[in-house]
């Protein structure tokens, strides 16, 4: 959640005693990450951040377990989190709004070990995992020219593969 600037509630289903499947929506509001660590490309006046859709997909084996008590599992996940905003850009003495937007999709293989307390009201989770990302970029990239009043942007879209160290702590409550 502060990391990554995502809100999600997520739903899991025991299958039975080993399986569990899990399904999840939310949105996002910010990636603070590439503000922190990152520049952007281009110098923007302004920056109207628009919330975003996630949603996962995630099934749990849990080998000597019992999936309703405590234990350790496996997992396969996908998430997709998608990160957007409007920025304000002076260009040839006029004012542009365009869409700057980055999104990943993961699928990625997971271990993790899940507990019980308060009376098995509440369940905290948490795993470590490799994922296989693909992130996709789409932000305003300057046209320069001799004259820098005379700049002028154009959408420019990558997109690039990585391996991804998941590391999360899920909180939730049995109902």
């Amino acid at each position: 959640l502060l990391v990554n600037g995502e809100v999600q509630f997520n739903y899991q289903y025991a299958v039975s005693e080993l399986l569990v499947v899990e399904a999840g929506s939310g949105f996002t509001y910010k990636y603070p990450v590439t503000d922190f660590w990152f520049d952007y490309d281009y110098d923007a006046d302004a920056r109207d951040v628009k919330t975003q859709p996630t949603f996962m997909l995630g099934i749990k084996v849990f080998p000597d377990e019992d999936a309703y008590d405590d234990g350790s599992y496996f997992g396969l996940q996908m998430n997709h989190r998608q990160y957007a905003s409007t920025v304000t850009l002076n260009s040839n003495y006029s004012t542009l709004k365009m869409e700057d937007s980055k999104s990943f999709l993961d699928f990625g293989f997971l271990y993790g070990y899940h507990m019980l307390a308060w009376g098995d009201d509440l369940v905290i989770d948490y795993y470590l995992g490799l994922a296989l990302r693909t992130v996709f970029r789409e932000q305003p990239e300057s046209t320069y020219s001799t004259d820098p009043t005379q700049s002028e942007y154009e959408i420019v879209s990558y997109e690039d593969k990585t391996v991804a160290l998941l590391l999360v702590i899920k909180v939730g409550y049995n109902f």
